[in-house]
């Protein structure tokens, strides 16, 4: 936000300076310019346009708009939710492709993944219905979650330490003998974790550079029917896919367990030992893990010379190095370049899709602020909120809206098939997973 507010200051600024040979105060064409640049033509292409107040009317046109499509649906929204509205909505879509009209539906990754099931259901109802998610995950971001669920056989076949002990509160009053012993096996802890840390890099790596000889789609960002695949029974390790499932599902008890399962972490232990955690203590966790994450990641090294002056460095190391055996600090690759563009990746992970558009047979479109749920669409329902937004309905032909939308339909570096989505996080296990707790 702060960059934002930044930006904006900067644009007011310069908007009255010379720029691009435009002289002081000279007169501009808004239209002419906005124009230029658009995805879609802004003018003298819109007709016979109405505004939409009202929840149930809303939904009441956009329900007509489908049932009266003959070629084709163009959707694309935030919120694709399973409750009544969206189900009358999935009904009559689903109806619309067995009548011959083509389906494209692109909604935001993070918040309906989730439905992923449904989504596959629809699918199955008919060639015509093809559904994207806005939002992949990069490359970066694959590669991370590869790290998150690999474990270190070798290295912990040939681990002879014993298990250092905690720092104890009675460390400042230990004899020399004391410390010597604790920091001995802290030491050779430290020096396990390496070991393990280097070993699942090297198997990250091999990994990744196997998925792109055989030009795994979610890396490389082309669509599926234009490369070839070399080696269909070449995959991702399912447990990473589990891993960012979780992610996307936003469940973080899922992403807890396969974390726990895949890299043997003892979890009555990691239990036991946050049972006694106050709010409080959760809060200052969570900022020793935001200043480690800065430190491992970036720029900030104040975490580490606060100990240094304090002369605790042989305490927080051992501390630091485990946490880099689960946690992908050195994951991003050799290069600077390398860690700014991963630590973007992670940055920006949640910006969404917000658009709410619906689009029939090119030429008639409503656009606004409500999403495909109860919550929007019924002015009385049982939603716990009721959102009351505006919407405007317009005849669209020749407004270059279509094409516009294709091309961020096709936008493969941010948009994924469902089929990719299925390959690399399939909803299997996280549905499971519930299922047996229950």
């Amino acid at each position: 936000m702060k960059k934002f507010f930044k930006t904006t200051i900067l644009v007011a600024l310069f908007a009255t300076t010379t720029v691009a040979g435009i002289k002081k105060d000279a007169p501009i064409d808004i239209n002419a310019s906005l124009n230029k640049y658009a995805s879609a033509n802004l003018t003298g292409a819109y007709s016979n346009a109405r505004i939409v107040i009202d929840n149930d009317e809303s939904f009441r046109q956009k329900i007509e708009m489908i049932r009266k499509a003959t070629k084709s649906i163009d959707m694309m929204y935030y919120i694709y939710a399973t409750d009544q509205s969206a189900s009358l909505f999935t009904k009559e879509i689903v109806a619309a492709a067995k009548r011959g009209v083509r389906v494209n539906l692109l909604l935001d990754y993070f918040m309906n993944y989730k439905n992923l099931d449904l989504f596959n259901w629809m699918r199955a109802q008919s060639p015509l219905i093809d559904i994207r998610l806005y939002g992949r995950p990069t490359e970066a971001i694959i590669k991370d979650a590869i790290y998150m669920t690999t474990p270190c056989p070798k290295a912990m076949a040939e681990n002879k330490c014993a298990e250092p002990t905690g720092i104890e509160n009675a460390y400042a009053v230990m004899t020399p003998q004391e410390r010597a012993q604790i920091l001995d096996q802290r030491h050779c802890a430290k020096d396990f974790d390496v070991a393990c840390t280097n070993e699942k890099l090297a198997t990250v790596d091999a990994i990744i550079k196997k998925a792109k000889a055989n030009h795994e789609t979610m890396l490389s960002f082309a669509p599926t029917q234009m490369i070839p695949t070399k080696d269909p029974k070449i995959q991702f390790p399912i447990s990473a896919g589990l891993l960012l499932s979780g992610m996307y599902a936003k469940n973080p008890k899922f992403m807890g367990a396969v974390m726990a399962l895949t890299q043997a972490i003892d979890k009555e232990a990691q239990i036991d030992w946050a049972q006694g955690f106050s709010a409080d203590d959760r809060a200052k966790l969570k900022k020793f893990f935001k200043l480690y994450w800065g430190y491992k990641t970036g720029d900030n090294m104040g975490i580490k010379l606060y100990f240094e002056a304090k002369n605790d460095v042989d305490v927080i190391e051992p501390v630091f190095t485990r946490l880099d055996r689960y946690v992908p600090t050195q994951n991003a690759g050799p290069l600077p370049e390398d860690k700014v563009r991963r630590n973007q990746d992670w940055d920006y992970i949640t910006d969404y899709l917000h658009h709410k558009i619906i689009l029939v047979d090119g030429k008639a479109a409503m656009v606004g602020g409500r999403n495909i749920e109860n919550s929007y669409n019924m002015t009385v329902n049982d939603a716990k909120y009721v959102f009351m937004d505006t919407e405007l309905a317009l005849d669209t032909k020749g407004s270059g809206m279509k094409d516009a939308y294709t091309k961020m339909f096709d936008f493969y570096p941010l948009v994924a098939r469902l089929d990719e989505v299925n390959k690399l996080m399939p909803i299997d296990g996280l549905v499971n997973f519930y299922a047996g707790a229950k």
